[in-house]
């Protein structure tokens, strides 16, 4: 298969407005990380187990907890997509606070 084109989450997320940003608690809280996104967009925790995350991926078959692991963070990244779709520009949003402030 190939890769026809694809989505920066991160980068959508700084056009977008969502609650509570600063209310993330995830370990993987660096900017633009899934966990992060997800806890924000979503109000969900997505598990990172280390163990996983770092682990033999270049080996096959992928063990069951791989591919969870796998499954979970392809799932997450369209949830993440769906949610910011639904949140307003922010641009929108600057705009509109400055003419309603004159």
């Amino acid at each position: 298969w190939e890769l026809a084109g694809r989505i920066d989450l991160a980068e959508l997320a700084t056009t977008r407005c969502f609650a509570h940003r600063e209310l993330v608690t995830t370990d993987v809280n660096t900017p633009g990380s899934l966990a992060g996104l997800v806890e924000c967009a979503l109000h969900h925790h997505l598990p990172k187990p280390q163990g996983l995350r770092c682990g033999q991926w270049e080996r096959r078959p992928l063990s069951r907890e791989q591919v969870i692991y796998a499954t979970l963070d392809a799932f997450a990244g369209l949830a993440v997509f769906h949610a910011l779709q639904g949140c307003a520009l922010r641009r929108d949003v600057v705009s509109n606070e400055r003419s309603q402030h004159r």
